[in-house]
């Protein structure tokens, strides 16, 4: 039922910057946050999106079939 998510948050840790304060984007459906966050530039990203990193950890998560459009 539980791990300790070593794994994933190492593949994450290669892929994003960590930084000492974080922050969340909220907002209703369809304004554009996972475009967003999928449209970053760079080597390492500063967001991360949390259905992509719950998917990753096994959380039983609903994903928006549109957001997989854009993925």
């Amino acid at each position: 039922m539980f791990n300790d998510g070593k794994k994933i948050y190492n593949k994450y840790n290669k892929h994003y910057n960590k930084h000492k304060v974080g922050y969340v984007i909220l907002g209703p459906p369809c304004i554009g946050k996972t475009r967003f966050v999928n449209e970053q530039t760079g080597i390492k990203k500063n967001w991360i999106d949390q259905d992509n990193l719950f998917s990753d950890l096994g959380v039983k998560w609903k994903k928006n079939p549109m957001n997989m459009i854009l993925n």
